[in-house]
């Protein structure tokens, strides 16, 4: 009994259906960095790095509050870290409480692809924060680089790690089940 030739083995809707998504996941990322070097990220109405980092405080996250956030991180998402997207490639500076906007909008955080990590005075400790930042980390890149603004998978579900699930009148906790704290 003859085999059929490789090309009848295979299954070509299925393959044809992978070569879409890679090729749509080539398209998005492309759009994705034209919209990041668009993003407007300001501290206090300074827009230039320099005068961004002149606004940092001389303070610092929780070492074993990062370490735990970084672990959970992992355990959630069962990612691991990939070159370039190590722990110990973060600098997180922590500025002035409510100074943080981006694209005109305030944050507790925002991260840059090349590790810095800005976080709001009044939730740099906050575990699900960190833990959120990090995520970024893992991903290897700010929000819109990984198709933006969050995916859904991790960040939401299975980690819950948006602001609206662990914040005060966040459209989740409204429901009444607290933030987390791990």
């Amino acid at each position: 009994m003859s085999r059929a030739p490789w090309y009848k083995q295979w299954n070509w809707p299925i393959i044809a259906y992978f070569v879409v998504l890679l090729v749509a996941a080539a398209i998005s990322r492309c759009k994705a960095q034209e919209i990041n070097a668009d993003r407007a990220v300001s501290v206090g109405g300074h827009t230039a790095m320099d005068s961004i980092m002149e606004q940092a405080l001389d303070v610092h996250p929780d070492s074993a509050t990062i370490a735990r956030a970084w672990q959970y991180d992992l355990a959630c998402s069962g990612l691991s870290p990939q070159p370039g997207s190590a722990l110990n490639d973060v600098t997180f500076v922590v500025i002035p409480a409510g100074t943080l906007y981006v694209d005109g909008r305030a944050v507790y955080g925002y991260h840059f692809s090349n590790g810095l990590t800005l976080l709001d005075a009044g939730f740099f400790n906050d575990f699900w924060l960190l833990a959120h930042e990090l995520m970024h980390q893992l991903l290897r890149g700010p929000p819109v680089d990984q198709g933006g603004p969050h995916p859904w998978w991790p960040f939401a579900f299975p980690c819950e790690l948006m602001a609206g699930q662990n914040t005060p009148g966040g459209m989740i906790m409204s429901g009444g089940r607290p933030p987390i704290k791990r």
